[in-house]
């Protein structure tokens, strides 16, 4: 691959739709931004084909389903939404007093503080509405009767609002998703004319305004100064031209150099939606957008109250694009175009926006791009590979996607062969033809009409969900699974001594969950499945697969370790792409066809993807998964649900605003959020060491043992009995702890293994201590370190290693805490011992 070529990407001109153009369905409101149509003809044609389509995707709503309230969303709270929040936009509108009064006469603490302090512990708890309202009674009883504090929710809501904004509510008809006003009382599309007044005649979604909340982002310091700087110091530090970030991705640059995003005040978003199922016993789901600010650093952009939150589809049914994303169309067309803001000076300046990234689930993506799903023909967005149908044994089907030797990644899709896919289908639609998807183009999509977001590469391969919960979910389904027992590539027999081996593993404390027997294959997260990918799997499979499935397997985790690096080189791209191939080239040989199925295809575009895009850790789902997660802990009960959802959108988005407002005023409640937020990152109780490393515990007396003291006496040339040691640092150019192994309270956890230099090159230990030395020089913080020896010769690119303990116990090595590069993995499987490299400090669980 000329990896030179890749840098220069085709540019995502606007596709403003010829007249021509048109949805696959109609429903009224879908109008491309510079059609008319007015073909009466041709428009009850596309009414009868949306009557057809619909019939497959719901009941209709006359049916029962309009009799559960959690099917349909009831008008009247709708209504409560809506009034509250148009007390919240009164209640900014009128906010001109950025006094922050005492709580009551004689007061330390001013009410700002004390309603940041409830916010971040309502966060942290998970408070239900119920619960606060009780608390807040229960404070105000406590507090003397003069005192201004929030009497109750409803009072706390409108406080919030003066740092923030509420959404608003776009009704639709239920029966053919054209947008009405609330006041309609007839549906305005022609060809359906629906009566609204009944119950549930009308459905709406909650939408909040990109440029609203982007308003209240810009004046925060912080984040505003981040935005104007971040890009260009990682450009300066960049210059060999590695992947290391999404600026880096062909996509980006060619925005960058000389395009739109080269000026500090514009920014880019990464946009993610799925499905999220809200209660167990119901079918009732929550499709949540979300967008990410790239100008951000990574820690930053994935921070909740950095995002964005568009609105949310609260239904039983899949949300319809071309009703949902509208707004969304609207609002980036306008940031495109340029939005004046204010910034925490009050200076004005104009912005601009663009879409650069997508990054969703296959379903999802199906949705949003209007095309045909994973299971049929063409239904890759990449290639136009057509794939075919299999018959399986037990007599289902499924869709695969053979290897193509001669071309195994193409051709490839590009915006001309979607636009002209696109032009196709519509022409199909205006013939009355009902097959009319053409190479798995259904129709135009909301996102192909915005002037800067490349249609054809902007949808990101979702690794979370493809590769982690997909390709290694089906190997290990293969392997061990009962159903399989009997196949060729089965090590069933295996299983329980795989279950074994694993529970003896004892990961580092930034791995969430420590792993799980085979047994709870089924209850396994996305997380764990690329622990057991990257780390666990070559240990723990060294000898249970034969030769020939164990190197296949090593190919599918080197080149996903390559690709998950905080900084890939061209050479890493390289090996990646001859590993992808090998693994994809020989999967049907040792699997049979039957399982070359979508996401096993699509790993052979992970390479392309990572070019155009950054790495994997820039754009998987994780950040979107942990948000959903939280918002749904926060809903309790079925009633109100859009209203419990956008308080705590509110509240998560509120918080930041007030901690740059009051938290620096009051130590001791800066202190109080700090304990209670669990972040990991510097504290002022931490001891500063040298730049880069900081002392987290306390210094206790020790005895050295013979050959500590010898060790240090043939570095240093100093002689002593006992010293002052402590047992945990923090490392922050890899964002990691090390704990000594004379720290004795982590039991499932192994936090002493390091990646250190000596002797100007790479070797791994143990940390037994950490000191202080007095040298002849001054002092000098040290680290006492039982060395492994490599069983193998050291490989940069290789992240698994096979070490051998020391078995000559004076054999101890005194390093400068310097030294240290970061923390690293160890894994004892039986007889042998490995040490796994971290491939990022971003992929957390």
């Amino acid at each position: 691959m000329d990896i030179e070529s890749l840098d220069v990407e085709e540019t995502s001109e606007a596709c403003s739709p010829p007249e021509s153009d048109l949805p696959n369905t109609q429903h009224g409101d879908f109008s491309p931004p510079v059609n008319d149509f007015q073909d009466e003809l041709l428009d009850e044609l596309l009414h009868d084909l949306q009557s057809s389509v619909q019939v497959e995707q719901r009941e209709d709503l006359a049916d029962d389903a309009i009799d559960d309230p959690l099917l349909v969303i009831a008008d009247e709270i709708a209504h409560v939404i809506e009034d509250e929040c148009q007390q919240s936009y009164t209640c900014n509108e009128n906010n001109c007093d950025d006094e922050d009064p005492p709580l009551y006469p004689g007061s330390t603490r001013h009410l700002g503080v004390t309603v940041l302090l409830l916010c971040c512990f309502m966060i942290r708890f998970r408070l239900s509405e119920e619960t606060m309202q009780h608390l807040l009674v229960l404070i105000n009883l406590l507090l003397p009767e003069n005192n201004i504090f929030v009497k109750s929710l409803h009072t706390l809501k409108k406080y919030l609002g003066k740092f923030t904004f509420l959404p608003v509510i776009q009704y639709f008809c239920s029966h053919c998703y054209t947008h009405v006003d609330k006041s309609s009382q007839r549906c305005s599309n022609p060809h359906c004319m629906k009566d609204l007044t009944s119950s549930g005649a009308v459905s709406y979604f909650v939408q909040h305004s990109l440029i609203s909340q982007l308003s209240v982002l810009f004046k925060r310091k912080s984040f505003t100064d981040k935005i104007r700087t971040h890009r260009f110091e990682h450009y300066k530090l960049n210059k060999d031209g590695n992947l290391c970030d999404v600026y880096d991705g062909s996509i980006y640059k060619n925005l960058f150099q000389g395009g739109i995003l080269n000026s500090p005040n514009n920014i880019s978003f990464a946009m993610n939606t799925d499905g999220v199922s809200i209660f167990k016993s119901s079918k009732v789901s929550m499709w949540p957008v979300y967008l990410l600010i790239n100008e951000l650093p990574l820690s930053d952009r994935k921070a909740r109250e950095n995002t964005l939150f568009y609105g949310v589809w609260i239904s039983a049914r899949k949300p319809v694009m071309w009703s949902f994303l509208k707004p969304l169309y609207n609002d980036l067309v306008q940031l495109e175009n340029g939005v004046t803001f204010e910034d925490y000076n009050g200076d004005k300046f104009t912005s601009h926006a663009v879409l650069l990234t997508c990054t969703c689930d296959l379903p999802a993506k199906s949705l949003v791009c209007n095309s045909l799903q994973f299971n049929g023909n063409y239904g890759c967005w990449h290639c136009l590979q057509r794939g075919h149908t299999f018959r399986t044994l037990s007599g289902g089907n499924v869709h695969v996607f053979p290897y193509n030797e001669c071309d195994p990644c193409g051709p490839a899709r590009t915006l001309d062969s979607i636009k002209s896919d696109v032009d196709t289908a519509v022409g199909k639609i205006k013939n009355g033809e009902k097959d009319y998807v053409e190479n798995g183009i259904k129709g135009p999509s909301w996102l192909m009409f915005l002037s800067h977001f490349n249609f054809a590469h902007g949808f990101v391969i979702d690794c979370m969900h493809g590769l982690y919960g997909g390709v290694t979910k089906l190997l290990l389904k293969c392997w061990f699974s009962h159903e399989n027992r009997h196949e060729k590539f089965s090590f069933f027999s295996s299983r329980q001594k795989v279950s074994e081996l694993l529970s003896h593993i004892k990961p580092t404390i930034n791995v969430t969950r420590v792993p799980r027997g085979l047994d709870d294959l089924a209850f396994w997260k996305a997380s764990e499945y690329r622990n057991f990918l990257l780390y666990w799997g070559i240990p723990v499979l060294r000898h249970i697969l034969s030769a020939a499935y164990f190197a296949h397997f090593c190919c599918l985790v080197k080149a996903t370790f390559l690709l998950s690096k905080e900084m890939i080189t061209p050479g890493d791209i390289l090996q990646a792409e001859a590993c992808i191939k090998q693994f994809v080239g020989s999967f049907a040989e040792l699997y049979s066809e039957r399982y070359m199925t979508m996401n096993v295809h699509q790993v052979l575009h992970l390479v392309n993807t990572v070019l155009k895009t950054g790495p994997l850790f820039a754009n998987n789902c994780f950040v979107f998964e942990d948000l959903n997660g939280y918002i749904v802990s926060q809903i309790h009960g079925t009633q109100g649900i859009d209203t419990q959802i956008i308080s705590t959108i509110n509240l998560i988005q509120a918080i930041p605003i007030l901690k740059e407002k009051y938290e620096a005023a009051d130590e001791e409640a800066s202190a109080f959020i700090e304990s209670i937020s669990r972040h990991h990152m510097y504290h002022k109780c931490w001891n500063f060491i040298q730049t880069g490393f900081f002392r987290i515990d306390q210094l206790k007396d020790y005895v050295l043992s013979p050959e500590d003291l010898d060790a240090i006496k043939r570095t240093f040339n100093i002689s002593c009995s006992s010293l002052k040691i402590w047992s945990k640092i923090y490392v922050k150019s890899s964002s990691s702890y090390v704990y000594a192994s004379c720290y004795q309270r982590l039991v499932r956890r192994n936090q002493s293994i390091i990646k250190y230099v000596q002797d100007r090159s790479c070797t791994f230990g143990s940390v037994k201590l950490f000191t202080m030395l007095e040298t002849p020089t001054g002092e000098v913080s040290v680290a006492v370190v039982k060395p492994f020896h490599l069983m193998e010769m050291y490989n940069e690119r290789d992240h698994i290693h096979c070490v051998k303990n020391s078995c000559d116990e004076a054999e101890v090595h005194v390093i400068p805490i310097g030294d240290i590069i970061g923390s690293c993995m160890y894994i004892q499987i039986e007889e042998d011992h490995f040490v796994c490299e971290v491939a990022n400090r971003y992929d957390k669980d």
